[in-house]
């Protein structure tokens, strides 16, 4: 019959008991464990899932219960419900009948969705609020009209937590260098105009920006100017310009968040490009972003292959970076954060015709000391340690914990230390019913435990 770890765990240590006697003795009389290390995140990217045939420029949002993705098929806009798993729940519902729109954003904000959406010449920019049902609620309100020296299909729409804020991209150059950034206009929740407008000047960048509050204040995620200088003059950084409260910039300079001086470019290819992937995780601090990387050389088109990074708020430095589409026709990512699921939508042209496709990263909080990544550190993952101690060329799911190749002491210790701590759980580990409340035992405790596999042979 096959042994639990457990069980091979008991037999290690009644034949080595004085070496791990002694080390258990000397990690109670030290006080503690000698070596902490902090949790992680990992990021379990899932496949690539059709959503919608011959469709373009998805987003996605969270009613509360499901998942909306928004889409644009021949030219009109529609609004379909999908479950948690990105099954589809009911068909396709169009929202507008105008065969004339090229661009849009969606939100959900307090009970209702609001889309934001420009018309062929990018030269005019609309919004409208339907309810749960995507039954539209009042009229259609008309943000700008005829803005020929201002192109509307880059657009922004975000919450502050309490007013719709609308972004429009003034580029430089089809206005005379008059007014570069974003034209900033405001909105109640029954899209009646607030405020003044603003204009939000603070650096030069490229469209395909994202808005939202990261850590505390209104940030845009944009491309960069060209860096001609360098390589060729398509590249370009991802970069991050902060607001506070009147729109005025935090920053001396925006901050690099993705530096283009890491990428081998080519000329006529779009480099980095189409940051539109933005969700922030308040718990955790981190930021995570989704744009693409072009290389095509044959035409300048707005596609490639869509890469991911966290990034962490307090220093903003990448600590994890992932091609998540490695594709040539892939574009526009669009984030939602839902319990501790990024969902991505995206479109792709691969097949010809664009398609909107969807894939779901499941953002883990990992305790070391948890060797199978069930959310607890209990007995199952100290028989593992104990089946691999002393043992070496080891890594994580054999008990190495500070990553040194051995199973010695130090991952017993780190292991202690966790005793029973839990991780940020995944709705898969949630499922397991793990009890949140089970008690943090003292290092002598669990010594105690340990010490009591040491017990007498029985005669």
């Amino acid at each position: 019959m096959k042994m639990s770890s457990f069980r091979i765990f008991r037999h290690w240590v009644l034949s080595k008991r004085r070496s791990v006697l002694a080390g258990v003795v000397y990690m109670v009389c030290m006080g503690g464990w000698d070596e902490v290390i902090s949790a992680g995140i990992t990021y379990g990217v899932g496949e690539s899932i059709l959503l919608e045939s011959q469709a373009v420029f998805p987003g996605i949002v969270s009613d509360g219960n499901q998942l909306v993705v928004s889409f644009a098929r021949s030219r009109d806009l529609f609004l379909r419900q999908y479950d948690m798993e990105f099954d589809p729940i009911g068909v396709a519902v169009q929202v507008t009948d105008r065969a004339d729109i090229t661009d849009h954003k969606h939100l959900f904000f307090e009970g209702e969705h609001y889309l934001l959406y420009s018309t062929i010449g990018d030269e005019d920019l609309y919004l409208n609020k339907f309810d749960l049902e995507f039954n539209q609620l009042g009229t259609t309100v008309t943000v700008i009209e005829d803005g020929a020296t201002t192109p509307t299909n880059d657009m922004l729409l975000a919450t502050d937590g309490n007013l719709l804020v609308v972004g429009v991209f003034r580029p430089s150059d089809r206005n005379n260098n008059e007014t570069s950034g974003h034209l900033i206009k405001q909105f109640t929740t029954d899209l009646s105009p607030y405020g003044e407008e603003i204009v939000v000047n603070p650096f030069d960048h490229v469209n395909t920006a994202s808005l939202g509050i990261i850590n505390g204040m209104m940030g845009i995620v944009a491309p960069s100017r060209g860096l001609g200088e360098l390589q060729v003059q398509t590249q370009k950084d991802i970069s991050l310009i902060r607001l506070d409260a009147d729109w005025r910039p935090v920053d001396a300079e925006p901050i690099i968040l993705v530096n283009g001086r890491e990428y081998s470019h080519q000329i006529g290819g779009d480099g980095l490009w189409m940051s539109t992937g933005i969700a922030y995780d308040e718990e955790v601090g981190k930021l995570f972003i989704g744009y693409t990387f072009n290389i095509r050389t044959d035409r300048n088109i707005d596609a490639g292959r869509i890469e991911f990074s966290a990034i962490d708020v307090e220093n903003y430095e990448v600590q994890h970076t992932e091609i998540l589409v490695d594709s040539t026709t892939a574009t526009r990512a669009h984030f939602l954060l839902e319990r501790g699921v990024l969902y991505v939508v995206y479109d792709d042209a691969e097949t010809g015709s664009p398609d909107v496709h969807g894939m779901k990263i499941n953002i883990l909080m990992v305790v070391p000391g948890d060797v199978n990544k069930d959310g607890v550190v209990d007995v199952v993952d100290l028989g593992v340690v104990g089946a691999n101690f002393g043992t070496v060329d080891m890594d994580w799911v054999h008990g190495d914990f500070n990553g040194d190749g051995v199973v010695d002491i130090s991952d017993l210790g780190i292991l202690g230390h966790n005793w029973s701590r839990y991780g940020q759980l995944s709705p898969i580990q949630e499922s397991l019913s793990v009890d949140p409340g089970t008690v943090v035992p003292e290092p002598f405790t669990l010594a105690v435990c340990v010490c009591g596999l040491l017990g007498f042979r029985r005669s």
